[in-house]
């Protein structure tokens, strides 16, 4: 016979009588007990909700066990005769992580930290961590919309880590564990006896278990994991677990992508839990008994059963118990006690199932891109980012709120490809690979009331473009940007470059003007190097240019040059040509203290004005064809001051020209001199003339203080007027 008892500070043990007590245990399950009350005493469920109690029950020989919780729901089911009817549902510690829902970020935690930053919001839960083996600590965890329960099962199943409670009068203790050597139960529990029906008439004197059933399910025998790492894209990470047959046709294999896993012995690991799972949860065996000392998460040692194979060490996974005082049970007996269990055989691993579903990741989500104080780029080398999403309300906007996130772009390479990165503050778009709010990627951008698009909408929508900012809090004007615009009649492309333009063209460049190109430069430095520039048709105009050459080197050949209605200055300019044809046409030169250098050059000179103003002209080996040249040299003063010049074969006509020549050597071969109506004035001369023919016609020649040399000359004198005053001729 076994008794029950309550114990609670607000219901009364005089008052109360227990109907009926049910209990419902697993390992990784939380606990779900039901009491049926009847008591002459009105409870109120305010009172009652969320406190502890502890239900016992005890055999006639005294042992028996606790069962602690906490209440969760309370049913007032009727009043017969003044005596209230009342159902409480008992449940661990772990209902109230069933109702607290979170959207949380953990990073860079092992298990047994996630374990306790989520346990350390319940300071009342007493738990304690048994692992054997070490958990790396898992670089981006999510907890999405989930409840704190649901999230810690979720990381527990996956590692193959299971949970089970130890009651004591006060008290129940969740223990946390990976470890297969399930602990014993304590005397008298470490052996329980099977009790064959011909003892049942000893139902009532001795605890043990009088039905054991083995269950045995067809179910997967290989199981294959895959998965990607795109830090080590060439990495094979396919592995697989598998069992014999056992007399199975076929391999019965499950096949599983994106099991979470970047090491092939993680994903081993992780292949050989679930086949555990597998086998501990298809081959198991069923009993019941009168044992108030079983509970999931221990073992015991059958004996005396007549199948001598059974008599062996079970792991208990699963009980649960039924007790009534009024023999609903039909059992002949009052107060009578049923349990009911699984368990698996000592070899065999226990691994819980993966029940809990992961977060249905959303399919796209807005965040704001992060970064350290004063870095508006914050990557790393992969172009990943940082974001804070809008919804994680337990961190700030820092740089650590989420992992590094890969950027999607239109064209990725090695190498290659085209690069945008959104800067701190933007708002982006986020996606999940393959479904797993652990896998953020960003898929891009948009505006928003804080970030406007870079033209004034809807007036410029016939435009399209990209444009950037400067970096440290540049404005809206201090970009680069590439701008199309569409609209009809006034189609155009605009560039511009906030500073500096580099343009590079390893082969040939093809450009193509369908009409005209203005070019404003503001101080330009060209650097050519081995070009050939071929001009056709074109027209230069040059205002208010100042051009320097230094140490250029210009060849002309063949060249045919027009200039026309030019101004040009020259300035200490020292220039050589080679060979050259120059036309110049209407063309007025002005040369201030120029040297000019010709060699071998052959000039036509049509229509030309020149004024040469304190001009130093050297002329070697030139040879200058002037054809119908008029020179007009109007009250014009030419003084050659120590000039050799040599004339051979000219014919120079000079009218009107008052020509004052000092110091000057004239050495005249062959030539034939001309003048009319000319005033020579001679001054200190010596004048040599060496087989010359001077006719002079109308002539008026005043010579004052000259002395002539004549030697073998010979003058021919036709209607002369000679007057010599204070003269002296020798002959």
């Amino acid at each position: 016979m076994a008794y029950l008892s309550i114990d609670h500070p607000l219901i009364s043990a005089e008052l109360s009588r227990p109907l009926s007590f049910t209990t419902n245990e697993g390992l990784s399950s939380d606990f779900c007990n039901t009491l049926l009350l009847q008591c002459n005493q009105k409870l109120e469920a305010k009172d009652l909700l969320g406190t502890l109690i502890t239900v016992s029950i005890t055999h006639h020989d005294g042992h028996g066990r606790y069962f602690n919780g906490y209440i969760s729901h309370i049913t007032d089911m009727e009043v017969i005769q003044e005596q209230h009817k009342y159902e409480l549902t008992i449940q661990s510690s772990l209902v109230f992580l069933k109702k607290n829902h979170r959207s949380q970020i953990y990073q860079q935690l092992t298990l047994n930290e996630l374990i306790g930053e989520i346990l350390i919001n319940y300071s009342f839960i007493e738990y304690k961590i048994e692992f054997s083996a070490d958990y790396e600590p898992r670089e981006y965890c999510v907890q999405y919309m989930e409840s704190d329960f649901d999230f810690l099962n979720r990381i527990m199943e996956n590692e193959g880590v299971w949970y089970y409670f130890c009651h004591s009068p006060d008290k129940h203790q969740l223990v946390i564990t990976d470890q297969q050597q399930f602990p014993s139960f304590e005397v008298p529990y470490k052996y329980i006896d099977f009790i064959t029906d011909g003892e049942a008439e000893k139902y009532l004197r001795r605890e043990g278990i009088f039905s054991l059933s083995r269950e045995s399910a067809l179910d997967y025998n290989e199981i294959i994991f895959r998965d990607y790492d795109y830090l080590a894209p060439e990495k094979n990470l396919q592995v697989h677990a598998s069992l014999d047959k056992e007399g199975v046709p076929q391999s019965l294999t499950r096949y599983e992508y994106a099991a979470g896993y970047t090491e092939s012995g993680r994903g081993e690991r992780l292949a050989k839990m679930q086949l555990e799972s597998v086998v501990s949860h298809a081959f198991k065996l069923q009993g019941e008994g009168n044992v108030l000392g079983l509970y999931p998460g221990k073992m015991f040692i059958l004996s005396h059963h007549p199948d001598e194979e059974l008599n062996q060490s079970y792991k208990v996974s699963q009980c649960s118990y039924r007790y009534s005082c009024d023999d609903e049970m039909n059992t002949g007996h009052s107060d009578a006690i049923l349990c009911q269990f699984s368990v698996v055989k000592k070899e065999i691993a226990w691994r819980p199932p993966k029940k809990t579903p992961r977060p249905l990741a959303p399919t796209l989500q807005s965040a704001t891109v992060v970064g350290p104080p004063g870095v508006e780029v914050y990557t790393d080398r992969l172009a990943r980012i940082k974001v804070h999403f809008h919804w994680d309300r337990e961190h700030d906007t820092g740089a650590d709120c989420s992992c590094w996130i890969r950027v999607s772009q239109p064209w990725a390479g090695n190498g290659s490809g085209i690069l945008t990165l959104p800067r701190a503050g933007q708002e982006v778009l986020i996606s999940y690979i393959d479904g797993d709010i652990d896998r953020p990627i960003m898929t891009g951008t948009v505006y928003n009331a804080v970030n406007l698009p870079p033209y004034s909408l809807p007036e410029q929508s016939h435009c399209t473009g990209i444009k950037s900012r400067s970096l440290n809090n540049g404005t809206v004007h201090q970009a680069n940007h590439l701008t199309l615009d569409d609209k009809a009649g006034e189609e155009r492309i605009i560039l511009h470059a906030e500073r500096d333009f580099h343009e590079t063209v390893e082969g040939k460049q093809f450009r193509h003007i369908g009409s005209d190109r203005l070019t404003k430069v503001n101080g330009v430095t060209y650097d050519w190097f081995t070009d050939h520039v071929a001009l056709k048709d074109y027209t230069f105009s040059f205002t208010g240019c100042s051009v320097a050459f230094t140490g250029a080197n210009f060849g002309f050949t063949a060249a045919n040059t027009g200039v026309t209605g030019v101004n040009t200055s020259f300035t200490s300019v020292n220039c050589g040509y080679t060979f050259s044809n120059n036309i110049m046409t209407g063309i007025q030169l002005m040369m201030m203290g120029t040297g000019n250098h010709f060699i071998g050059v052959l000039n036509e000179l049509k229509p030309v004005a020149n004024f040469l103003t304190g001009s130093n002209n050297s002329v070697t080996g030139v040879n200058s064809a002037i054809t119908g040249i008029n020179n007009n040299f109007i009250d014009s003063n030419n003084t050659c001051i120590i000039s050799n010049l040599g004339y051979i074969a000219d014919n120079t006509s000079f009218i009107g020209i008052n020509t004052s020549v000092t110091g000057t050597a004239f050495s005249t071969t062959g030539n034939s001199i001309s003048q009319t109506l000319s005033a020579m004035n001679t001054t200190g001369s010596a004048i040599n003339n060496t087989g010359s023919s001077v006719s002079a016609t109308g002539s008026s020649i005043s010579t004052t203080g000259m002395a002539l040399s004549y030697t073998g000359v010979g003058l021919s004198q036709l209607g002369v007027d000679l007057k010599s005053v204070g003269m002296q001729s020798k002959n």
